[in-house]
């Protein structure tokens, strides 16, 4: 009787601690991915010219993507996937870092760069070097 009193209070002891340890993984099943930003347009590989570009991009995410922010500005929701902003650029290399969030508020950053070279021209007589 003593022998079986032990091997249920053992056995009993061994339960109780592997119910209190089979809820102590709460990981999601699901990897938390970042959404994924892909410009449209302007074309990145492009010098651009005006000062004034609409950027335009695709987000995906295997969640739903709530909303892309630049600089703390909201991009406008397109059709589809696409998200749209007016960006002015600065002369030289513009470096745009773009937030995004999906319906998790897992937050996605994306960096985007831009050249912008404006054209300038001179109206005027020709100079020329003196010669030596």
């Amino acid at each position: 009787m003593a022998r079986l009193r032990r091997f249920i209070g053992t056995g009993f002891l061994v339960a109780l601690i592997g119910l209190l340890l089979l809820p102590g993984c709460d990981r999601p099943f699901v990897e938390q991915s970042v959404p994924e930003v892909s410009v449209v347009s302007p074309d990145t590989r492009e010098v651009q010219e005006d000062a004034n570009i609409n950027l335009v991009v695709t987000a995906t995410s295997f969640r739903d993507v709530q909303r892309l922010t630049l600089g703390g500005m909201d991009f406008q929701a397109g059709t589809g996937d696409t998200w749209s902003i007016p960006v002015e650029l600065q002369p030289g290399i513009n470096r745009l870092l773009i937030e995004s969030f999906d319906s998790d508020d897992v937050v996605g950053l994306d960096t985007v760069q831009y050249l912008h070279l404006p054209i300038t021209s001179q109206v005027g007589a020709l100079i020329f070097p003196d010669p030596r």
